[in-house]
C-alpha cells in the first residue's frame, strides 16, 4: 500500500490511481475553499466526476489541458471525458507525485 493512502483525502491524489490511467467524465466544475499544504484556505477550482467518490483540485496545468481539449468555457466541460494519470512534477523545489489530465483517445 502506498503510504499516502494511510492519510485519506476527499481529493484525488496520484496514489489513488494505483499507477494506472483512469477515464472519467466531468460532472461538475466549481470553485471551493481548499486547505493547502501550508494549512491556509484558498479558493481553487474543483472537478467532480460521474460515479467517482473523490473530486480533484484542478491545477492550472490541468485546466489548460482540459481547455485545449474541450474549450475555455468550463460549463462546456460538463459531460466531457478525460483521462487522469499519475506522474511527477517539479513543485516547491522538489519532485512531487501529481495527477495530470490528457485526452481519452
Amino acid at each position: 500500500m502506498h503510504y499516502q493512502l494511510m492519510y485519506p483525502s476527499e481529493y484525488v491524489a496520484a496514489c489513488d490511481l494505483h499507477e494506472k490511467d483512469m477515464k472519467v467524465t466531468i460532472e461538475k466544475v466549481g470553485v471551493e475553499d481548499v486547505v493547502g499544504s501550508d494549512g491556509k484556505k484558498q479558493s481553487r477550482p474543483v472537478l467532480s466526476f460521474k460515479g467517482a467518490k473523490k473530486r480533484m483540485v484542478c491545477c492550472k496545468t490541468n485546466a489548460k489541458t482540459i481547455a485545449r481539449l474541450h474549450g475555455t468555457n468550463t460549463d462546456d466541460w460538463i459531460g466531457k471525458a478525460v483521462t487522469l494519470y499519475p506522474t511527477t512534477c517539479q513543485a516547491f523545489g522538489e519532485t512531487k507525485e501529481c495527477v495530470r489530465v490528457r485526452s481519452t483517445n
